[in-house]
């Protein structure tokens, strides 16, 4: 097998397998904010809500610059910018 072949199937497998992860994954956040926005009254809750809140935020954006590197060249300005600003959040 040819490692254009072997790329190939990689670049496939992150798109479509970490794409439908990533979905299952903000499914479940969303789930988790709707079970607890209803009980804001003790500090465990609004803190497990606000992170649940962040973690939605950090799977698209991550999600979103992992497919984007994948189809696009990684010398790109903007793949640099983006693999920066990851680091920063």
């Amino acid at each position: 097998m040819s490692s254009s072949v072997l790329e190939d199937i990689q670049s496939k497998l992150i798109i479509y397998g970490y794409s439908s992860v990533m979905s299952f994954r903000i499914i479940d956040h969303i789930f988790v904010i709707r079970i607890v926005i209803r009980q804001r009254e003790n500090a465990c809750s609004i803190y497990l809500l606000s992170s649940a809140i962040f973690n939605v935020f950090c799977l698209i954006f991550y999600g979103f610059t992992q497919i984007y590197l994948i189809n696009y060249s990684s010398e790109t300005p903007a793949a640099f910018g983006l693999c920066k600003t990851y680091i920063y959040l």
